[in-house]
């Protein structure tokens, strides 16, 4: 992984790939990402996916992301003077940036799984992770069915 293999289009569509393999396991990494817009006017996405096994057990991450927005401003009026006198100084306001954000994911690590999900907007997020617990691998199959 010190060493990543990336790849970009434009500056607007990027892959980085990076991993490593040992005899304690294995772990790689891709990720992608997307940018489109200017700062007025903006699409921003990336996605990440892990895999790996060692001797803690499997790995597997999927996280998403994305971020839509819109900028305007900034807006002013210029000062009102009367014979050279100020009597209404300049305002701006602005720049008014709205943004929105989507981040979601699943992590299996080990024997323990999770989602999450977080929805943003104006600076608030809502968000949660679920945790689906551990999972075991099953017990030994019966010698023959009861019956």
């Amino acid at each position: 992984s010190s060493d990543p293999v990336t790849f970009s289009f434009l500056g607007i569509f990027n892959i980085t790939i990076s991993g490593w393999v040992s005899n304690e396991g294995f772990l790689f990494t891709g990720s992608a990402s997307l940018d489109l817009g200017n700062s007025t006017l903006y699409l921003r996405g990336s996605a990440t996916i892990t895999l790996g096994y060692s001797s803690a057990g499997p790995r597997f991450e999927f996280h998403v992301s994305a971020t839509a927005g819109i900028s305007s401003g900034p807006i002013g009026t210029p000062a009102v003077k009367v014979l050279g006198k100020t009597i209404i100084p300049a305002i701006t306001l602005g720049p008014a940036v709205f943004e929105t954000r989507l981040n979601a994911g699943v992590t299996l690590n080990g024997n323990h799984m999770s989602i999450y999900a977080e929805v943003c907007g104006f600076d608030v997020c809502v968000g949660h992770t679920f945790s689906l617990g551990t999972l075991s691998p099953p017990g030994a199959a019966p010698a023959r069915w009861p019956g």
